[in-house]
């Protein structure tokens, strides 16, 4: 599973805790860095965190 977050994001902050805390393996793409921003864009999704 792919997670697209922020660290700003306290909504995605939880949801990758809750993750690690029942041993649920993802991939965090963190769309502060550009490419990942431009990647997140193409959903056509404006809200985060977004589970892929």
């Amino acid at each position: 599973m792919t997670v697209y977050s922020s660290d700003e994001c306290q909504y995605c902050v939880r949801l990758k805790e809750w993750f690690r805390e029942n041993n649920i393996t993802y991939i965090n793409r963190d769309i502060n860095d550009e490419r990942v921003l431009k990647e997140f864009k193409q959903f056509g999704i404006r809200a985060i965190p977004l589970l892929n």
